[in-house]
């Protein structure tokens, strides 16, 4: 029996792949700029190459930048917005996002190594929806 036991409990320390951790993972933050919803875009967060991302429905890549003090876990996102209820985004849970690209110059000053590890357009996220 304690053989048995043994060898289930190996077993179950080698199948950890799929665990998350519970710890905030790095993403790209900025201050939250009040009036910046500017541009509004559909699709899905993705989690690739230790890379949080968003894809538009027509396959564009968009690299996010949310609020300061959103909190990312591996499968959800909390999204602040100073002065709301925070919210929770899941991976590939399609959402609206409004807020707007931002300039080179900004994006190569304050995010050069996730615009490098992760590519896709850099875009300031100000507003989150369930996509209708």
């Amino acid at each position: 029996m304690r053989k048995v036991l043994w060898s289930f409990l190996l077993l179950a320390g080698c199948a950890t792949h799929g665990v998350h951790p519970l710890r905030p993972l790095d993403v790209a933050t900025a201050p939250y700029a009040e009036g910046a919803a500017v541009d509004e875009v559909s699709g899905s967060l993705t989690y690739d190459d230790h890379c949080l991302g968003f894809r538009e429905l027509d396959g564009q890549r968009l690299l996010p930048i949310w609020p300061r003090d959103s909190v990312f876990n591996g499968t959800s996102l909390m999204f602040h917005r100073p002065g709301k209820a925070e919210q929770p985004l899941l991976i590939n849970q399609e959402i609206a996002i409004r807020g707007e690209p931002l300039p080179a110059a900004y994006v190569q000053a304050n995010f050069a190594p996730y615009a490098r590890r992760c590519g896709g357009v850099p875009f300031f996220v100000a507003e989150v929806a369930p996509a209708d």
